[in-house]
C-alpha cells in the first residue's frame, strides 16, 4: 500500500509532501493500516446541548505491530517508550481541529483529520438527515442554469485526495447531460476543485472532482 502523508497543512487546501516520522513507522513496520482513509463527520452541539452542525474529519486507523503489553524487562520497556516518544513526536503535528486516540490494549492508532477548507464550504452547504444513508447529501446551494436537486458525497483516496461525486437523478429532467456539465463545473471549480470526469449511470448522473 502507498505510503500515507498524514501531516500537511489543510488549513490551505494544499498537499504539499512533508517529511512525517508516521511515515517512518510504517515502513519500519511497527504501524499498519488498519481501515483505509475515509469521510465521515462528527456531530457538534452548541452550549445548550442542542444539535448545530456536522463537523467533516478524514477518519483513519491504524494497526500497532509492537506488543506493548506485558513488560518484563528494561529493554522492553525502553522500547515502548521509545515508540510512543515517536508517536508524540509525530501528533504534535496535528492541528487545533484534529484528533487522536491510542488504544494501549487493542493495539490501534485512531485519528481524525480536519478537512480542507474547500471541502469544509462544501460541507456547510448540505442537509445533513435521515436521508444522508450512506453518506450522500442534499446540496442545498442553487446552482446556475441546474434546476434540480444535487446530491454530493465524498471519498477518500490512499493519498488523502477528497473525490467530490455530484448526482443528479434523471428521472423528470428534461435538460441533456451535456447542457448541465458546464453549469456544474462551472460552480463546483469555484471551490479549487479539479474536475475528474462525467459519468453516465443507470437513472442517475454523476460529475466527479477532486482536490489538488
Amino acid at each position: 500500500m502507498s505510503r500515507i502523508k498524514l501531516f500537511e497543512n489543510f488549513q490551505d487546501g494544499t498537499l504539499d509532501d512533508i517529511d512525517d516520522m508516521l511515515i517512518s513507522l510504517i515502513d519500519r513496520g511497527l504501524l499498519k493500516i488498519k481501515n483505509k482513509p475515509y469521510f465521515s463527520y462528527e456531530e457538534s452541539y452548541d452550549e445548550e446541548g442542542e444539535y448545530q452542525a456536522g463537523i467533516p474529519k478524514i477518519f483513519i486507523r491504524y494497526y500497532i505491530t509492537q506488543d506493548l503489553g506485558m513488560i518484563n524487562s528494561i529493554e522492553k520497556l525502553d522500547n515502548v517508550i521509545d515508540l510512543l516518544n515517536e508517536f508524540k513526536d509525530s501528533l504534535h503535528r496535528l492541528d487545533q481541529f484534529s484528533s487522536y486516540m491510542i488504544d494501549l490494549g487493542r493495539k490501534e492508532l485512531e485519528i481524525k483529520l480536519s478537512v480542507p477548507n474547500n471541502i469544509k464550504d462544501i460541507f456547510d452547504r448540505v442537509s445533513i438527515n435521515d436521508e444522508s444513508a450512506g453518506f450522500r447529501y442534499n446540496y442545498d446551494e442553487d446552482i446556475d442554469y441546474v434546476p434540480y436537486d444535487v446530491r454530493v458525497s465524498f471519498m477518500v483516496d490512499e493519498n488523502l485526495k477528497i473525490l467530490v461525486s455530484l448526482a443528479i437523478k434523471t428521472k423528470g429532467v428534461t435538460h441533456t447531460i451535456q447542457q448541465l456539465e458546464e453549469p456544474m463545473k462551472k460552480h463546483f471549480t469555484q471551490y479549487e476543485l479539479k474536475y475528474v470526469q462525467t459519468r453516465d449511470m443507470i437513472g442517475t448522473w454523476i460529475w466527479e472532482f477532486i482536490t489538488e
